[in-house]
């Protein structure tokens, strides 16, 4: 079966498309964007032909007459009202092949298709349409998340008519496939008062700046020794005040940090993790600290030396 899909598929469609002209000759009076429609039917007839063929005939033969029977019927239809152009979209639920009760979505939930379906999906031979996206993402959000990353133009462009759940909008964040400008559109997707835990975990591992709204959302979902992560990313996003704000909500040697009052001098320890030396670089970086230095001191009761920072709070 995987070689009659690369056979009909390859060069861009070009066997399966030849037999709809085929097909569409004997109608004939057909624009450009009716042929697209036709081609685009001819992908949902395909995916039922390769589900129900059986070999007691030729898959030729058999593809054939199930395309003419769709294109006949969709022929009629058209005609009846007009030709009106309410068929251009693709419904996940419109039945498909010669057997009204065979669509899309049931294909998808049949576990012996969902590889031809995915297969489909990453060859781009499924098209994107929202409609199709939310069956998906309702059985089988693994495949709605391949589904966008093989249509990230196509869902970009209509990503204000796009309704996704938290979950699949917190995949997509820490997905690889998009870069930070793509991520921060997800941004628009959902409202920051609907951030829960997961999305809040996401958020916190960030690199890019992510807008302020979001970032106080997910700072109060996260437990206290999980905000920390997410200041030091999301760092740029506050004022030195709201900076000394955060910092008076975390461990005293961090509280120690937040007073800028006047000018003084506070140690931290050079951590195993590196966390002190990314955010006092980022502090002095940003204006919040006048110094940052590494000292070595020592700890007494045969415990040897060990690494700290010596730094300036900046008074405001």
């Amino acid at each position: 079966m995987e070689k009659i899909l690369i056979t009909y598929y390859e060069n861009n469609a070009k066997k399966l498309h030849k037999t709809v002209d085929k097909i569409l000759s004997k109608f004939g009076g057909l624009s450009n964007k009716d042929l697209d429609d036709f081609y685009s039917l001819a992908n949902e007839v395909f995916v039922d032909v390769m589900r129900r063929y059986d070999n007691s005939q030729s898959f030729d033969a058999f593809l054939y007459s199930c395309l003419f029977k769709k294109i006949k019927t969709e022929m009629t239809k058209r005609n009846r009202e007009k030709r009106r152009v309410d068929k251009i979209s693709i419904s996940i639920d419109t039945p498909i092949g010669d057997e009204e009760n065979s669509t899309i979505k049931d294909i998808i939930a049949d576990d012996f298709t969902v590889e031809k379906v995915e297969i489909m999906v990453k060859e781009r031979y499924i098209p994107f349409h929202i409609k199709i996206l939310k069956e998906m993402e309702e059985i089988e959000p693994g495949s709605a998340i391949e589904y966008i990353i093989y249509n990230k133009e196509e869902f970009f462009d209509k990503i204000k008519e796009v309704s996704l759940s938290l979950h699949i909008i917190a995949q997509l964040l820490i997905c690889d496939k998009f870069d930070d400008s793509e991520k921060i559109e997800l941004f628009t997707l959902f409202h920051a008062e609907n951030v829960d835990r997961e999305l809040a975990l996401c958020i916190r591992g960030l690199s890019f700046k992510v807008p302020k709204i979001y970032v106080e959302s997910a700072w109060e979902v996260l437990e206290e020794e999980e905000r920390y992560q997410l200041l030091l990313n999301q760092l740029e996003v506050y004022s030195l005040d709201e900076i000394s704000d955060k910092l008076s909500l975390l461990a005293p040697v961090y509280q120690n940090l937040s007073d800028r009052t006047k000018r003084h001098k506070e140690y931290l320890d050079d951590d195993n993790l590196g966390y002190n030396k990314q955010l006092l670089k980022k502090l002095k970086d940003i204006g919040y600290l006048t110094s940052v230095e590494n000292e070595i001191y020592n700890v007494g009761d045969e415990k040897g030396e060990k690494k700290r920072f010596a730094v300036w709070v900046k008074k405001n």
